[in-house]
């Protein structure tokens, strides 16, 4: 059973000042990481997220989008491509998720991404990895938006997606009220329960569907369908943001960092998040291709439900409308804490510090909240494709915040104190972020995506 405090209990208390630049005290004198020391050590009277808890809100930021899109992915790329793609991006994020804890460790007082950019390149740092944070953290907030939207329209098409859009953001927003992550802990559930189940419903068709019946032609793993060792090369640049969107929760990994009581666990809450979202996406990215080969549609539930009309797929779709459900309030918390630390007065960061919040601050951070959510929920009205889209996300901010920026912030950080290969290894892995990056976004436009 989850604890009563998944996040730290107050905001203020959980991160340093996001945007707004500040002095940061000296190195420790030894010069290397531990993850005990520094920020771990000084923050750990504050962090109350057990490991347990931490996992979870771990994994729900990673499993999402992916799920959906990864049958496609590998439809895109072929499985020559699509199989080592998504073991390289698997371990280069788990990889560069660890180097974010490094950072956060380079003085105390560290506990944002923003904090890791100043510390790199100052103020100027600060500024553009936090807008780059934010902007992701939204544009994911509002292809949220999108797929409740697709995937509610599909067993709802009496109501427009756009209605069904907006009704769905009434519902959810009071869970964008809360400033205190424990609650949302119990989201986090609701989200990982929800893919487990869309893996569960794969195989199940995959085994259950009858290949004999008058009509059938697809979705058997059984009977798999023909495959393509390399897929057509103009999809192939698409199979990497399709990918990569997969691995796209560093953001969100330095707030799960600050958070824990004991801060040395944090290598193995990635370890072990990686595991378990690695074996899920990669399941469902083998069966789904499996089953419907060249026919894999952009989202797997939409070759469900041709195939297998019924119940059980009606409940996929559900529950792929509660994933992004459960996942909005706690994307949209580091942002508003970034408004808050601008708009609240130096008394009502105190009121809030110590947990003496009145009525009028509630209301005040609720508004703020609800206004950042309608907005993601203007923009999901206006989103095209959801493939182009989804692939976008991946191959421009996940690329630039999950691979890019931790590399150069790292070794910024700590070049004076590596070795030649550790040097090597992130800048080589920084550049081929770069390329990667730019193939990808260019062809979240321009390759065919259906």
């Amino acid at each position: 059973m989850l604890r009563g405090n998944s996040f730290q209990g107050s905001p203020f208390n959980e991160r340093a000042r996001l945007l707004q630049p500040q002095t940061l005290p000296t190195l420790p004198r030894d010069g290397t990481w531990s993850p005990g020391s520094s920020v771990a050590g000084a923050s750990s009277a504050h962090g109350a997220s057990s490991f347990k808890e931490a996992v979870f809100n771990a994994i729900n930021v990673l499993l999402g989008v992916g799920v959906l899109s990864s049958p496609f992915s590998l439809r895109s790329s072929g499985w020559l491509i699509g199989a080592p793609l998504f073991l390289f991006f698997t371990l280069v994020t788990n990889h560069t998720g660890k180097l974010l804890g490094k950072c956060l460790d380079y003085q105390e007082g560290m506990a944002t991404y923003p904090d890791i950019g100043e510390a790199a390149f100052g103020t100027k740092g600060r500024v553009i990895i936090g807008v780059t944070f934010f902007a992701e953290l939204f544009a994911a907030c509002a292809m949220f938006n999108v797929l409740i939207g697709d995937t509610l329209a599909a067993l709802i098409p009496s109501f427009t997606e756009t209605q069904l859009t907006i009704m769905a953001f009434l519902l959810i927003m009071p869970s964008m009220w809360t400033t205190h992550m424990s609650i949302l802990s119990y989201f986090s559930i609701l989200g990982i329960l929800s893919s487990f189940f869309c893996l569960y419903a794969i195989f199940y068709v995959g085994f259950a569907i009858d290949t004999d019946a008058p009509g059938y032609m697809m979705g058997s793993l059984l009977q798999p369908q023909p495959v393509q060792v390399i897929g057509d090369l103009d999809r192939i640049p698409l199979a990497i943001g399709l990918t990569m969107v997969a691995f796209g929760g560093h953001s969100v990994f330095p707030s799960i960092c600050s958070s824990m009581r004991n801060k040395e666990e944090y290598p193995r809450v990635l370890n072990l998040s990686y595991l378990i979202v690695g074996l899920v996406y990669g399941a469902i990215e083998l069966a789904g291709y499996l089953m419907y080969g060249t026919a894999t549609q952009k989202e797997i539930t939409l070759n469900l439900i041709a195939t297998y009309p019924g119940m059980l797929t009606q409940m996929v779709v559900w529950t792929i409308a509660l994933n992004p459900m459960s996942k909005i309030a706690i994307t949209l918390h580091p942002i508003a804490l970034a408004l808050e630390e601008f708009m609240l007065s130096p008394k009502q960061k105190r009121d809030a510090a110590r947990n003496k919040a009145g009525k009028g601050l509630v209301v005040y951070r609720a508004a703020i909240r609800t206004t950042l959510g309608m907005a993601a929920l203007c923009c999901a009205l206006f989103v095209p494709h959801f493939a182009r889209v989804t692939s976008f996300l991946g191959a421009f901010f996940a690329m630039l915040v999950s691979v890019f920026l931790p590399c150069v912030c790292y070794l910024k950080l700590f070049k004076h104190r590596l070795s030649n290969g550790e040097i090597a290894l992130n800048s080589g892995l920084a550049a081929l972020s770069i390329v990667l990056m730019f193939f990808g976004t260019i062809a979240s436009f321009l390759s065919p995506a259906d």
